[in-house]
């Protein structure tokens, strides 16, 4: 018996074939095992048409399946999702959080650290005399974060220890408390500079809280528009000197110099004309003759009426 495939049979197993292995599989088997049957054309034409059928029901309902299982997917996905957005806003959120504390914490940690170095240091002690900034004053307290300045009016102010390290210090008192004092003297042109200069170390030397050592000088420093500039400079022992003998040299000063007809000269400018334009006064008015009248004085027999 011979055996007849046509090749639409072929066409339809290789379709089943990929589309249901197992049942390829049992096709396959039952082919091997039972022989075939010879069909007329027709037949044949009524089978492939059917196995067509077949097919493409089968390829429809695998596509079905595909398309269920992949919406079932997304949809158990889609949560998943949103449980990762959220995680990752809050995570920003804390992140952002945590740089804003940073930030914050930046400057306290430095201020404790510049106060830690600050009592290990010793820059200044409680009762030295400090500029900072624009602060002056006598130091009443250290922390470890801030130090009180207490200034001359009197205030406290608290200064972060931070600008102890970054910013320029003046400790007045640190290791020795004496200070110069600079006076800057202008005489005028006219005035013997040598006298100038010795009127000025006799009034420095005459006064009791100069220090003799180191010993006060005077320097002519130059020549300036209106002036021929000098500078006395002496030295006091305490800090608290500075400003009452200052005020007393200075005084002195003015009152030695105004008895030796010696000018403390001032900024003057004299004002010259290269071609001087001659200024005419204007003609007087004539008067008019009832103001001749008005003005004319009575005669001596008038008035006795």
């Amino acid at each position: 018996m011979t055996r007849t495939i046509s090749l639409i049979t072929v066409i339809v197993g290789a379709a089943m074939l990929f589309a249901f292995p197992a049942l390829g599989d049992d096709w396959a088997a039952d082919q091997r095992s039972e022989p075939v049957v010879h069909l007329s054309p027709d037949s044949a034409d009524r089978a492939a048409a059917l196995g067509q059928d077949q097919v493409v029901r089968m390829l429809d309902a695998r596509e079905k399946s595909q398309t269920a299982k992949r919406d079932a997917q997304l949809a158990s996905a889609q949560p998943q999702i949103a449980t990762t957005v959220t995680a990752t806003s809050s995570g920003w959120d804390l992140d952002l959080r945590q740089v804003g504390l940073g930030f914050g914490m930046q400057e306290i940690f430095a201020n404790f650290i510049s106060g830690l170095m600050v009592l290990f240091e010793r820059p200044f002690r409680v009762g030295d005399i400090i500029t900072i900034g624009t602060v002056e004053g006598t130091v009443s307290r250290i922390r470890t974060r801030a130090t009180t300045i207490v200034d001359w009016d009197n205030r406290e102010v608290i200064v972060p220890n931070k600008s102890f390290i970054t910013d320029r210090l003046v400790n007045w008192t640190l290791s020795d408390s004496t200070t110069r004092i600079v006076i800057k003297v202008g005489i005028a042109y006219r005035n013997d500079p040598r006298q100038a200069q010795r009127l000025l170390l006799e009034i420095a030397l005459a006064h009791p809280q100069v220090l003799a050592e180191p010993a006060p000088s005077c320097w002519m420093t130059g020549f300036g528009d209106n002036t021929q500039d000098f500078e006395l400079r002496v030295y006091v022992a305490e800090i608290g000197q500075r400003n009452p003998v200052r005020t007393d040299l200075q005084m002195r000063i003015s009152e030695l110099f105004r008895e030796n007809d010696i000018e403390i000269a001032f900024p003057q400018m004299d004002l010259w004309l290269r071609n001087p334009v001659q200024l005419e006064r204007p003609a007087k008015r004539p008067r008019a003759p009832a103001d001749r009248a008005e003005a004319k004085p009575p005669s001596s027999g008038e008035a006795e009426r």
